[in-house]
């Protein structure tokens, strides 16, 4: 059995992670939007690189992680570098100066969810994984509750430029955090999903349909949704501190959702499955998409329909680790699959914030939105027409 001090430890770790790549993105949407005047696809294209570092490192994190017996070290040096670029990103001015701090940042931070995975499924086995996943999820909206309310009290009693300082803080605690976890209750071959025998081949786990199915759908996920968020900051009321308020408004009211929503998610996925509760986030996602359009003029219904994210967001953050630990089982490749599916919601997030960008620019922001609820539609007929049940197989 775990200690209590290491389970008390993966509360802490997931709180203090507060959703960076999203919590970021958006806030650096406002940032860049009111205080250095970039227009949307430079927007786009700014959080567009750390996606394309993200994509690039994720399945080598993941098979780090897999190899690894030092997980907690890595997760702490990784957050320490995250911090150092968020300091340098609040002070640059130029395009390229912004984009190479993403870079830098988006590398650091996608050692997080492979070693999350890890570090739940090493300290309480496969067995407490549904439930610990949704705890873990639980945990993590609180931090965005908190690092909303931070980010609202900065924005308007501060600056915006606070806004990025603080996720330097963010990634301070984020490795401070490791001391709350003990050694020996890792359990590292547990871990990676690790069988009788050595670790599958990377060419064995693309062979699975199962993994390059659920990746597709993943990538058409984050295509969806990544850039939503985004485009709802810069629709907010430009002048003074404000948009700070409204965005962190809708963190906060999107994140009491996914706090509820996780918990469900785990234990229906253990009990129903996880195809039929993995499908109601992506039902959600489209209804997100076309209450956006319909909407943009109206700050207040903006903040509203955000909720939704906290519902897609909830049962996802839940369903996808628990499908790669099922599709992994044995193979000793866990978290190298965390990482492919990690790459395929890389490379759809920065597809998301390029796309949209431009399109906004050249459509509006109303059919942008249409588009993207488009996307989801796609997804969700790929997921239950080609996606088999991956729990007890």
């Amino acid at each position: 059995m775990p200690s209590r001090r290491s389970l008390f430890g993966l509360d802490a770790f997931n709180v203090v992670l507060a959703d960076l790549e999203t919590g970021i993105g958006a806030y650096l949407a406002v940032y860049l939007a009111n205080v250095r005047h970039f227009g949307p696809a430079q927007i786009g294209l700014a959080i567009a690189a750390g996606g394309f570092a993200s994509v690039v490192v994720q399945v080598p994190m993941g098979a780090l992680i897999d190899r690894t017996r030092r997980k907690r070290l890595v997760v702490a040096v990784a957050g320490l570098i995250g911090a150092a670029a968020a300091i340098v990103l609040a002070n640059a001015s130029t395009l390229p100066l912004v984009a190479a701090m993403q870079v830098v940042m988006a590398a650091a931070f996608a050692v997080f969810p492979p070693a999350l995975g890890a570090l739940s499924l090493g300290i309480v086995g496969r067995d407490a994984l549904p439930e610990r996943q949704g705890r873990n999820q639980a945990f993590n909206g609180v931090g965005n509750v908190a690092f909303a309310i931070v980010q609202a009290l900065l924005g308007r009693f501060v600056s915006l430029v606070a806004t990025v300082y603080s996720v330097a803080g963010i990634g301070v605690l984020t490795a401070l955090s490791m001391f709350g976890i003990r050694e020996r209750d890792i359990d590292h071959d547990r871990a990676r999903e690790l069988g009788e025998g050595d670790a599958s081949s990377l060419g064995a786990l693309l062979g699975d349909p199962r993994i390059t199915t659920f990746a597709i759908v993943v990538f058409l996920f984050f295509l969806s949704n990544e850039a939503m968020l985004v485009l709802f900051g810069q629709l907010l009321p430009r002048g003074g501190n404000g948009p700070s308020l409204y965005l962190s408004a809708a963190i906060v009211l999107s994140q009491l959702v996914l706090v509820a929503v996780s918990v469900a998610a785990g234990r229906n996925a253990k009990r129903l499955g996880r195809k039929p509760v993995f499908a109601v986030a992506i039902a959600a996602l489209v209804l997100r998409g076309v209450a956006f359009g319909f909407a943009t003029h109206a700050p207040n219904a903006l903040v509203a329909i955000e909720s939704l994210d906290g519902l897609a967001a909830g049962v996802y953050d839940v369903v996808w680790v628990l499908v790669a630990a099922d599709v992994a089982r044995g193979t000793g490749r866990f978290n190298v699959t965390l990482g492919l599916f990690a790459a395929a919601q890389g490379v759809g997030a920065t597809c998301s914030n390029v796309v949209a960008g431009f399109l906004a620019a050249r459509i509006g922001f109303e059919n942008t939105f249409f588009v993207l609820a488009l996307v989801a539609v796609a997804a969700l007929v790929l997921f239950l027409t080609k996606m088999k049940e991956t729990r007890d197989v």
